[in-house]
């Protein structure tokens, strides 16, 4: 497996879900990457509504999923991150709910995929995490995704990426960015410095040539290769452990006997 091929996260709208179920119990819509899971032939994560007019965020793959909702634009909700435990099930709808009522409909899907071949940061036991972000300041930190903090300098023409929750920067496989304009930059395979020696959360890496970000940022989208993921996720999923549903026997028939839209 080349290190490009966990960075899998998959954008889609709380509309567009909805849309699909259609209010119509037993309904099913997929998302994400294939060829992973119970039926590799359709997304690693479905959405399917109950008799309860409930919808359920379904893990079939066989690696952790995040579902991540950016925060609203005047800070309430925050925003958040639900780790999903592979072949397991989680009520989304209140969340949903939440974030729609604050005007957010965006949201993205993660697999977390433990990658340990070689190439840049791939050490054994690291994962790869993509996420991006739209229309942010330059000079003023913010998030990308739920384990990403960038800052941008337009005078200095560098960017801080750092990670959070006790992860530690291997590399950053991809880096994409564009400011004013349409000119966009792509960097890749970059390396912390090597006197860091490990345990690095943040880097310094220049601007690509071109890409204007003096009145901000409209769009970046990055890759890196993390460590110590592991007890993240597991502390998120301790966290929504409450309301995790392991998948039964007549949910894995379905799943395997579902053929997608």
């Amino acid at each position: 497996m080349g290190w490009l091929d966990a960075a899998l996260s998959v954008g889609t709208t709380i509309g567009k879900i909805a849309g699909a179920l259609q209010g119509s119990p037993g309904a099913m819509t997929h998302i994400g990457p294939i060829g992973n899971g119970i039926n590799p032939k359709i997304g690693q994560v479905i959405f399917w509504l109950d008799e309860y007019n409930h919808i359920w965020a379904v893990n079939q793959s066989d690696d952790q999923v995040g579902i991540y909702f950016p925060g609203a634009k005047g800070g309430t909700p925050e925003g958040d991150n639900y780790t999903i435990a592979a072949h397991s099930r989680f009520p989304i709808s209140g969340a949903f709910n939440t974030y729609s009522l604050a005007d957010v409909d965006e949201f993205v899907v993660t697999p977390f995929k433990s990658n340990g071949s070689a190439g840049l940061g791939n050490g054994e036991g690291n994962n790869t995490i993509q996420a991006s972000a739209s229309n942010q300041p330059a000079n003023v930190e913010f998030k990308v995704g739920a384990f990403i903090r960038m800052r941008v300098s337009g005078s200095e023409r560098l960017a801080m990426v750092t990670v959070v929750g006790g992860l530690a920067l291997a590399g950053i496989v991809l880096f994409t960015i564009r400011g004013a304009g349409r000119t966009q930059g792509q960097l890749s395979n970059l390396e912390p410095p090597e006197s860091a020696n490990g345990g690095v959360t943040s880097m310094t890496i220049p601007l690509p040539a071109g890409v204007d970000v003096s009145a901000g940022v409209s769009f970046v989208d990055i890759t890196v290769s993390v460590q110590n993921m592991q007890p993240l996720l597991a502390k998120l999923a301790h966290e929504n452990a409450g309301l995790m549903v392991p998948l039964t026997k007549e949910d894995h028939q379905r799943i395997a006997a579902y053929a997608g839209p």
